[in-house]
């Protein structure tokens, strides 16, 4: 799962309304073993996005999520 700088979610590089992301978490949860979300955020993204989404993870019994970070580059 990936947001933009614009706050836009996307899910294995689809852009997602709310309801079809609370779906999507809810299908992710139910799977056994739960799968981890992996987290991938642009630099430029509010925190509160992120925080919002963390929070429907949870909501929905998401146990374990993952932030995916970018390397820094040697300048």
């Amino acid at each position: 799962m990936s947001i933009d700088a614009t706050g836009t979610v996307f899910w294995n590089n689809e852009a997602l309304k709310a309801a079809e992301l609370d779906e999507r978490l809810a299908t992710a949860a139910a799977r056994q073993p739960q799968p981890e979300l992996q987290l991938r955020a642009d630099k430029d993204t509010r925190y509160e996005v992120v925080a919002q989404v963390m929070a429907a993870a949870q909501t929905h019994g998401l146990a374990k999520i993952g932030f995916v970070t970018d390397p820094k580059k040697d300048k």
